[in-house]
């Protein structure tokens, strides 16, 4: 690690006590420990093939419909499925990243967004899982390592978070243009921080 990134992490990660409380939705539970991404444990089975909802709710009309199931083993042996049939339209991502990294339908981490889509809905496993798995299927989907992690960051400190009984504590926050370009530019300058590593970042980092 390079002193740079090195200081740049021991700070971020030194700060995260002091905003826990301001920042309590935003800091690791302990109910989850992540593992870094494995090329050779991590694996999608089958086509991602959707077709749009027709609807007159202007709401539904970005939504798209499975035709196919959908599976992804994650680099930890967990097992995730996007059943034939699950509607997904990406607004689990906050949207101004899809200006920094693509659309979640037409971009490389599209499967990956399907996956995250469907949990983030159902809320079967705990946020800060989902949200892991998405980082996961991004790099096995081909995002660089930069790009999934600033993915990543976007949807743990700006995703939706739930409790342990899925109810949905808070939604996709809104994030404007400087503080996302303050990120891409963080994860840019550090592209090998451990999940590990990204979880613990205070977002002070970039929102200040």
């Amino acid at each position: 690690m390079s002193l740079k990134k090195r200081t740049v992490v021991m700070l971020a990660v030194s700060t995260v006590s002091v905003a826990a409380f301001a920042l309590q939705l935003r800091s690791p539970t302990g109910q989850f420990d992540p593992v870094d991404y494995n090329p050779d444990l991590a694996e999608f089975r089958g086509t991602v093939k959707a077709e749009w909802i027709r609807t007159n709710d202007p709401k539904e009309a970005k939504k798209f419909k499975l035709l196919d199931t959908v599976e992804y083993t994650a680099s930890n042996g967990s097992l995730w499925k996007a059943d034939s049939g699950s509607e997904i339209d990406g607004a689990s991502i906050p949207r101004i990243f899809w200006t920094l990294v693509g659309a979640p339908t037409t971009g490389l981490y599209r499967d990956a967004s399907v996956i995250h889509d469907v949990y983030c809905d159902n809320r079967e496993r705990s946020w800060e899982e989902t949200h892991w798995v998405f980082h996961d299927a991004c790099r096995e989907a081909g995002l660089g390592p930069w790009k999934a992690n600033l993915m990543y960051l976007a949807v743990f400190h700006y995703g939706p978070i739930w409790d342990i009984e899925g109810d949905l504590r808070r939604g996709v926050q809104s994030v404007n243009e400087e503080t996302a370009e303050k990120m891409r530019d963080f994860c840019r300058d550090n592209p090998n921080l451990t999940i590990e590593e990204l979880r613990l970042l205070d977002p002070r980092v970039w929102e200040i």
